[in-house]
C-alpha cells in the first residue's frame, strides 16, 4: 500500500508540473502593408504549443481589436487572408486534417463546440478551425499567414488554443497603430498688412489624434504635421478686402478636415499709382 500510495503522490505531483497548454506559444507581425483600397494585410507568424496532455484543440483564434470601431476580417478578395491551412502550409509540426479559417457567422460552424461561442458571428475574427474527433493536433506547429483587415486595427489577440480556456493562452501583440478619431477642432488667423498688393497670412489649426503619415493641407498648401497647435504660414495671397474661407485637412485622412467661413478679412488693396509727369529743363 505504502508503494501504490507513494506512485499515486509521484504521479500527482507530475501532473501539477505539467506546462499550461500553449503556454509557450507566440505571434510576431512581420509585416504590415496598406492596400490601395485601405485595408491593411497583416504578415504573421504563429506558433502553438501542444503537448499529449494538453487540452483537445479543435483550432486557434485571432481578434483584431480597435478603440475607435470595429475591424473587419477580409476573406478572399484581391488581397486574401490565408485559408485553409494543412501540413502542407505549415513550417513545422503537423495537422490532422485541414484548419478552416472563417469569421462572423461562419464562425463555430466547422469546430461546433461552445468553446468556440465567445467568438460567434464577430466580423473582427478569423478562427482557424477543425472538426477533428480527438483534435487537429498533437504536437506544436508553426506557419507564416496572410490577414486583410479593413479598417484600424491597434492590437491582434491570438488565442492559441480556444478549447484551453487558459490565461496563459491568450496573447497580444500591437501593431502601433492610434486608431482614435482624428480631429480638428478649430482654426484661427492673422493676416498681416498688404504690400505690393499682397499679404501673409498665419493660421493655427487645432487637432487631436493626427494620422502618423501624410501632411497637413491648409488653404491648398501641405506642411509637415508638427504638433498641435500648430501655426502655418500661407504667404503671396492677393489683397481684396473680401472675406476668406479656410479649409485644413490631412492628406492621409481626407475625412478628418473643417472649413471656416469668412474666418478673416483680407486687407484691401494696397497698389500704388506713380504718374509720369515727364522731363522737365
Amino acid at each position: 500500500m505504502n508503494f501504490l500510495a507513494s506512485l499515486f503522490t509521484l504521479f500527482i505531483v507530475a501532473l501539477a508540473n505539467v506546462s499550461i497548454a500553449c503556454d509557450n506559444s507566440s505571434i510576431s507581425i512581420v509585416n504590415q502593408t496598406t492596400n490601395p483600397d485601405g485595408s491593411i494585410t497583416y504578415a504573421l507568424d504563429i506558433t502553438v504549443d501542444h503537448g499529449g496532455l494538453d487540452a483537445v484543440f479543435y483550432g486557434f483564434a485571432l481578434e483584431f481589436v480597435s478603440s475607435s470601431g470595429t475591424p473587419t476580417v477580409v476573406i478572399g478578395g484581391t488581397y486574401p487572408t490565408t485559408t485553409p491551412l494543412s501540413t502542407a502550409t505549415l513550417s513545422a509540426g503537423s495537422i490532422t486534417g485541414i484548419l478552416q479559417g472563417l469569421t462572423g457567422a461562419s464562425i463555430n460552424s466547422v469546430a461546433n463546440d461552445t468553446d468556440w461561442n465567445q467568438f460567434g458571428s464577430q466580423t473582427n475574427v478569423l478562427s482557424y478551425e477543425s472538426s477533428e474527433l480527438f483534435g487537429a493536433i498533437s504536437n506544436d506547429i508553426s506557419m507564416s499567414i496572410n490577414v486583410t483587415v479593413m479598417g484600424c486595427v491597434e492590437d491582434i489577440i491570438f488565442y492559441a488554443n480556444v478549447n484551453s480556456g487558459a490565461a496563459a493562452c491568450v496573447y497580444t501583440v500591437s501593431t502601433g497603430q492610434n486608431c482614435a478619431t482624428c480631429n480638428i477642432s478649430a482654426l484661427a488667423a492673422i493676416p498681416s498688412v498688404c504690400s505690393n498688393n499682397t499679404y501673409s497670412v498665419s493660421i493655427t489649426v487645432t487637432y487631436s489624434n493626427p494620422p502618423a503619415s501624410g501632411t497637413l493641407d491648409v488653404m491648398g498648401q501641405s506642411f509637415p504635421i508638427t504638433s498641435s497647435p500648430q501655426i502655418v504660414i500661407i504667404n503671396g495671397l492677393t489683397a481684396d478686402g473680401l472675406p476668406v474661407n479656410v479649409t485644413a485637412s490631412f492628406s492621409a485622412d481626407p475625412l478628418c478636415t473643417l472649413t471656416s467661413n469668412a474666418l478673416y478679412t483680407a486687407p484691401a488693396s494696397c497698389t500704388s499709382c506713380n504718374a509720369n509727369a515727364g522731363t522737365f529743363n
